[in-house]
């Protein structure tokens, strides 16, 4: 567990002891934080958490799955589903939060896992449930953040003029932003 030591492809790092307990031999395991994903216990729960609460530090949520193997982010692709089994992507409504994050994190795994249609369906209707809803609407950055990756499906997938055009809103609203938070730095001053 130490600082200095590499870990293994995913993260993997435990520490193993060994305890005799009246004559049974009992493990102890004790893991970093990365390793819980790596492990699979749970590690579909814990994936979908760090995007929800964003507990570990990426810049892109989907980097906690850099490193996994295909076998591992199968099982994980399969953990999603049954934690979505019971609300259909196409009966979703834009205020069932909790089914819009199992969505959201499923879109990771099918990004990773090469699952690009199945990523494209899954944003396309994450991103008209967003755009529905009154408290973020299309204009909020969590939507853009979709069509961020609506945009790197659709590029996946050979589709570069819906891509380039997803791209452009991109651009618009990012410019729109910008604009706005220098306006808004401007009239502090004023």
């Amino acid at each position: 567990l130490k600082s200095d030591s590499a870990s293994l492809q995913g993260g993997y790092r435990d520490c193993k002891i060994n305890v005799d307990i009246k004559g049974h031999i009992c493990e102890i395991q004790i893991h970093v934080w990365p390793m819980w994903t790596v492990c699979g216990v749970d590690g579909y729960r814990h994936y979908r958490h760090c995007l929800e609460y964003s507990t570990d530090s990426f810049s892109d949520p989907f980097d906690a799955l850099e490193g996994l193997d295909r076998k591992t982010i199968a099982e994980m692709v399969v953990m999603a589903e049954e934690a979505v089994a019971d609300m259909p992507l196409d009966q979703l409504e834009w205020y069932q939060e909790k089914y819009i994050l199992d969505y959201f994190a499923e879109v990771g795994l099918f990004m990773k896992h090469g699952l690009d249609v199945w990523a494209e369906v899954t944003l396309k209707q994450l991103i008209k449930l967003r755009c529905d809803s009154p408290d973020i609407g299309p204009n909020h950055h969590e939507t853009f953040v979709l069509y961020k990756y609506h945009e790197q499906v659709l590029r996946k997938l050979g589709k570069t003029k819906e891509a380039d055009q997803v791209a452009e809103k991109i651009e618009k609203f990012q410019s729109r932003r910008v604009k706005e938070e220098k306006d808004a730095e401007d009239s502090l001053w004023d």
